[in-house]
């Protein structure tokens, strides 16, 4: 598992104007969410092999403050939906020259 918070960010450039983008807002759509965290979970024997990850975002709110035309009245909280992918992955025999090769005993 692995796990990064952000405290701060700014970003400023070198007319001294800085960025909108903050912690936990979205703006552009782009965010940067306060945590992100990612778990992996694996097995495997012979030519079978199962894994699972589980990705994890904090909540963000996004706002229509810098849109130009908008039909958004007041800020809107995206929750917090982690996501999981499970993948099976088999591992055939294989060929030589079209033919599979001897089954051994």
């Amino acid at each position: 598992m692995q796990a990064t918070r952000v405290n701060d960010y700014k970003a400023e450039d070198i007319l001294g104007l800085v960025d909108q983008r903050q912690v936990g807002i979205e703006v552009r759509n782009s965010s940067i969410p306060r945590w992100r965290a990612n778990a992996q979970l694996g097995w495997g024997a012979g030519g079978l092999e199962v894994s699972w990850n589980l990705r994890f975002l904090s909540a963000v709110t996004e706002t229509c403050a810098n849109a130009l035309v908008t039909r958004c009245r007041a800020a809107a909280t995206r929750p917090v939906l982690p996501t999981a992918c499970t993948r099976l992955s088999i591992t055939m025999p294989s060929l030589v020259g079209g033919r599979l090769p001897p089954h051994r005993h």
